[in-house]
């Protein structure tokens, strides 16, 4: 991106609409930072550095109980406050953030952040507990790098709503994730930080500079951690808050008796397996770094880490790639896995014909591609979700009870049996 100036007149912020794409996939940018001058810049290339090493335990009594893959989402002028709400997967006693500037031109500063619990409308139900950096109230996070916060003390349930609030007075290129599946809330160049409520602010459907929260377990709490790593079948694409297939599994996990495991979902819209795809606001693509660039960044710094689950090539079949690069890229990711000592499950890729891209040519490959998933043997064990979304007696189309609407990603049922077939035993 160049750092010439784009000039638009001012109007009040607002949700943009759905954007479609014919060439890759059907995309959302729900983007609630808007209203101001559109600044092109030079950004880093995604690959960051964390500025707290413990962040990288993958033995230790923190879980990662929530996480969204960070991608660049455009300078848009802003300054103010940000409440992203997020949501838990496992209970613990204390938690930690991590603060993202993955994507930025310049340094992320961060004034008076607090973390408590929320109602669905981003007010603070009980204490807002202060975020504290080394003891300080306000940091400089540099451009290219994560943070992670000091150790906050507040007890929270699995499956609640937390509220992250913080201050930023500095504009710069932004890096968040956006298609969040849930709203949270912005006010516009003021410092609300310390306010429960939410009355008067504006709707954002998208996270902005945070990508993950940690908790410390309990006793009797999660120990490790799972990584859904995938593109828009992962990230939830036509599904309502908390309908993406990740939530239904975790809900599953959480049922059983003495529960080990939290479940994070790090897939991002229109990602790549092998290609990174940039930025482009005025198409509202924010499709990110492929799954080998941010495989470190996303999977292997997760705390705990014991299993991955991968979901993804369908969008390297629509943009021409070939089932023998997309099983040459798998291979990549399996050898950093199992280099890492974590085991790592795939899914078998989705029907996609009706789609605007499909061909029959394309349709070969997927089927080449999942033919190897299932029986190479060189993942440590495989979910079917082909075989549960297609329609009886034809392989290469949704069955009209999961599908969207668009031929390529699931509605909210759809997503619920993705989540029902993954086997519980694979988890060890």
């Amino acid at each position: 991106m160049s750092n010439k100036a784009r000039r638009r007149k001012k109007r009040q912020p607002r949700i943009l609409k759905i954007g479609l794409s014919l060439i890759l996939i059907l995309i959302v940018a729900l983007i609630g930072l808007l209203g101001y001058e559109k600044i092109r810049s030079t950004a880093p290339s995604g690959k960051v550095t964390s500025l707290n090493a413990s962040k990288h335990d993958k033995v230790s009594s923190w879980v990662s109980t929530w996480a969204a893959s960070p991608v660049d989402m455009g300078n848009h002028n802003y300054t103010g406050t940000i409440r992203n709400l997020l949501m838990t997967d496992v209970s613990g006693t204390a938690l930690r953030i991590n603060f993202t500037n993955t994507f930025g031109n310049a340094g992320l500063k961060i004034e008076d952040a607090y973390i408590g619990i929320a109602d669905a409308k981003g007010n603070i139900i009980g204490k807002n507990v202060p975020i504290t950096f080394q003891g300080k109230s306000d940091t400089t996070i540099a451009q290219g790098k994560e943070l992670l916060s000091d150790t906050i003390k507040l007890t929270v349930p699995a499956r609640t709503r937390l509220a992250v609030t913080f201050y930023t007075p500095k504009a710069i290129e932004q890096t968040g994730h956006w298609l969040a599946n849930e709203t949270s809330y912005i006010t516009l160049g003021t410092n609300q930080s310390a306010n429960t409520s939410t009355q008067g602010w504006h709707k954002t459907l998208n996270w902005w500079f945070i990508d993950s929260l940690d908790v410390q377990a309990s006793d009797a709490g999660a120990t490790k951690t799972i990584v859904a790593l995938g593109d828009s079948l992962t990230d939830g694409f036509h599904s309502t808050n908390e309908g993406r297939y990740t939530d239904t599994l975790m809900n599953r996990l959480n049922s059983q008796k003495g529960n080990e495991f939290s479940l994070v979902n790090e897939g991002i819209t229109g990602n790549q397996v092998l290609k990174d795809l940039p930025m482009d606001a005025a198409k509202n693509t924010y499709f990110g770094m492929s799954a080998l660039s941010r495989f470190d960044r996303d999977v292997l710094n997760r705390p705990a880490l014991k299993d991955i689950i991968l979901l993804e090539g369908i969008n390297d079949i629509n943009t021409g790639a070939s089932a023998d690069k997309i099983i040459e890229g798998y291979k990549k990711i399996i050898n950093q896995a199992h280099t890492s000592g974590v085991r790592i499950i795939a899914g078998t890729l989705t029907p996609f014909k009706g789609y605007p891209t499909w061909s029959a040519k394309k349709e070969k490959v997927r089927q080449k591609v999942n033919h190897w998933i299932l029986t190479s043997g060189a993942f440590d064990g495989t979910v079917d979700f082909a075989k549960v979304l297609v329609a009886s007696g034809n392989s290469e189309e949704f069955n009209p009870i999961y599908d969207s609407g668009d031929h390529l990603h699931p509605n909210n049922a759809g997503y619920k049996v993705m989540g029902n077939a993954v086997n519980l035993s694979l988890f060890k």
